[in-house]
């Protein structure tokens, strides 16, 4: 008997067979598919999976939808199980550890620069410590939250540094932001203190916290006359880190809690895999109101690297840019796709990493970045600690092939696709994009 000629893409035909006697004797039937559109793989898959859900109705006829098992164990075991094992040890649980531990073997090496400004990891620790000390007799201790309304530069790492060794939470308010966001943003954090200077403040009125300018000679006397030296203050994974707002595009912004422990396991899993070392210079571009500075901070001052603050000025113009990032050294750098489109691979040939993420990656730009450096496509939500799943682009990625996939889990991250009930679909199909894990 000839296959007849497929008459849509996919046709599943099913019918009752009885025996000699007339009596039921189950079902017969078959599936006719485009071969240009489907290969038989998928379709015996299609076909094993409908047999699996007849079985279980025709075994309880009163079973749930949301109880049947679509996949088989082995697929559910390789999607649930295989591709989720992603447990690593995380050897601190907070990054303020992990720099306190980078400044006290190596207090000369470069920690952080911006500009003209250059400061040690033994200067960043101490500033830091002096200004911790001064917030805490400001009344800051866990889980105070902090606004550092701060200009680009080396103070807003000492900020909020100082912030996490005091055990308090930090809440980035960009200067360039209208007063009324700022102002709703400390009101709805409940921050009772923010950090600024004459400049980023003086617009800016609160009634319940407390506005510590820092360029004044009366806090800069007080600070300098705190310790240096430690505090001691012990952090827990699961205290909280930062308070990041989202841009309120749909709607008022919304503050995003994160904890230590995610921001740990972040700088642990990808500063291995982008090389980040003592000797090794990594750009900080994003506005540190996003999520995406918490990457470069962390993997960079817990892995003893050097921090390259670009300057608004510098993240004003194209090529300005570029020549910081040659002047300074920088091997890895994390930005949003459209940065490298108005960017030119041969104007900064040092860079060896690029993490790109936030938005849509088209294999167009990632085949003209690839060609020199390597290039890694991630993903991750703000309220999961900035990167869930990263990847690798190949190397011989062409314009004509697909955009670029997501990626896999990083360490200690879990994603699953789910269906509407909250079961993992099989490979191929839509569903919803869950995470668990640390972060």
């Amino acid at each position: 008997m000839s296959t007849p000629a497929a008459r849509f893409d996919l046709s599943v035909m099913l019918g009752e067979r009885r025996d000699g006697d007339g009596a039921p004797a189950g079902l017969g039937g078959g599936i006719v598919y485009a071969a240009d559109l489907f290969d038989r793989e998928t379709v015996e898959g299609i076909a094993a999976r409908l047999a699996r859900v007849l079985e279980q109705v025709a075994a309880n006829p009163k079973i749930r939808l949301s109880e049947i098992e679509v996949l088989s164990r082995t697929e559910r075991s390789q999607v649930v199980e295989e591709w989720n094992d992603t447990a690593q040890p995380v050897s601190a649980g907070s990054v303020a550890e992990l720099f306190a531990a980078r400044a006290e073997a190596a207090p000369d090496v470069t920690a952080v620069r911006c500009g003209p400004e250059v400061l040690s990891y033994g200067e960043l620790e101490a500033r830091a410590n002096r200004l911790a000390r001064y917030l805490t007799g400001l009344g800051v201790g866990r889980e105070s939250r902090v606004g550092l309304c701060l200009p680009r530069g080396v103070d807003m790492v000492v900020g909020l540094l100082a912030v996490w060794k005091a055990g308090g939470a930090y809440v980035p308010l960009d200067p360039d932001y209208p007063v009324d966001r700022l102002a709703f943003m400390v009101a709805d954090s409940s921050a009772p203190v923010v950090l600024g200077t004459t400049g980023t403040l003086s617009a800016l009125e609160t009634s319940s916290t407390a506005a510590v300018l820092l360029d004044t000679s009366e806090v800069e006397r007080a600070v300098a006359a705190e310790s240096p030296e430690p505090l001691g203050v012990p952090v827990d994974p699961g205290q909280l880190a930062y308070v990041i707002y989202t841009s309120g595009s749909t709607g008022r912004p919304k503050g995003v809690a994160v904890a230590h422990g995610g921001v740990a396991n972040l700088a642990e899993a990808m500063r291995p895999v982008l090389g980040v070392s003592p000797g090794v210079t990594a750009l900080q571009f994003a506005s540190f109101s996003f999520d995406a500075a918490v990457l470069d901070v962390a993997m960079t001052l817990g892995g003893g690297g050097t921090l390259a603050i670009a300057s608004s000025e510098e993240r004003a113009e194209p090529e300005t840019l570029a020549k910081m990032i040659r002047a300074s050294g920088v091997r890895v750098a994390s930005v949003v796709p459209s940065l490298l489109g108005v960017l030119d691979p041969e104007a900064v040939p040092g860079v060896e990493n690029w993490v790109l993420g936030a938005e849509r990656l088209t294999a167009d730009l990632a085949a003209r970045w690839r060609a020199g450096a390597r290039v890694w496509n991630t993903y991750g939500p703000t309220e999961a600690t900035v990167i869930t799943t990263a990847t690798p682009l190949a190397e011989d990625i062409t314009a004509q092939d697909a955009p670029p996939a997501i990626g896999r889990p990083i360490g200690n991250a879990r994603v699953f696709v789910l269906n509407e009930f909250l079961q993992p679909v099989p490979v191929g199909v839509v569903g919803e994009v869950y995470v668990a894990g640390p972060g």
